[in-house]
């Protein structure tokens, strides 16, 4: 209790849950960058239309973590009641370590769970596909603008991707390469203003301007011909 007063949240006497219904939530006294953190990572799951639950007694097994700690559940209770996976965010711990001052964040899954999972989908073989789209974004509003395109083609099967470290257009150019993308769009101020974004064919070389429906579309017909090769 004197240590890590975080730990009571992972005892298991009774004793401990007694003490526990009194005592304050954890969401009371957030720090105004933690409570904007965390304001920010619940618009990101909403906006990617996730189920969440925020669980004020959730702890990790390791105390390097900072502000957010989770678990991810598969939907079907009755294939696996447990967490199939959990993590956080480790700000500082590569410091602690020796390394540079770098944020992280991680996350650990159960194989055998992994396994049941996909035993219960059928799926006997997982084959990668190529990322169909990198949008590269310029911005904090342009950052938005692309999580939701992403967001919007994931939820139709779509592997595609984004910046999330701020770096440079053309850091996030050679990423685009590197990850071997079909298309990548970029977004900047001057696309937000005109609702046209950007986009560029990574195997022709060619570029051109596209209304959001319009580059959705692109995206989704360059899947459908992936898949039928």
């Amino acid at each position: 209790m004197e240590k890590n007063p975080l730990r009571m949240f992972d005892c298991k006497n009774p004793h401990c849950q007694v003490i526990l219904t009194g005592a304050p939530r954890i969401s009371e006294y957030l720090c105004d960058d933690c409570q904007e953190h965390f304001h920010q990572l619940q618009g990101y799951l909403q906006q990617y239309h996730l189920q969440y639950v925020i669980e004020p007694e959730l702890v990790r097994g390791l105390d390097y973590y900072t502000r957010t700690v989770f678990e991810v559940y598969y939907p079907d209770k009755a294939v696996l009641a447990s967490a199939i996976g959990a993590g956080g965010r480790y700000n500082g711990l590569v410091a602690e370590l020796g390394g540079n001052d770098l944020p992280g964040v991680g996350v650990a899954m159960g194989v055998d769970r992994a396994v049941m999972v996909l035993k219960s989908t059928q799926q006997k073989e997982i084959i990668p596909p190529r990322m169909q789209l990198f949008v590269a974004a310029m911005g904090k509003e342009a950052q938005l603008a692309a999580t939701e395109i992403i967001a919007t083609l994931r939820r139709d099967g779509i592997y595609c991707d984004q910046d999330y470290l701020g770096r440079s257009l053309k850091s996030q150019m050679k990423a685009a390469d590197k990850a071997g993308a079909r298309f990548t769009v970029i977004i900047g101020e001057e696309e937000l203003a005109k609702q046209s974004y950007l986009v560029r064919d990574m195997d022709q070389k060619t570029q051109w301007e596209l209304p959001r429906e319009d580059l959705l579309q692109l995206i989704r017909d360059a899947q459908s011909t992936t898949k039928r090769k």
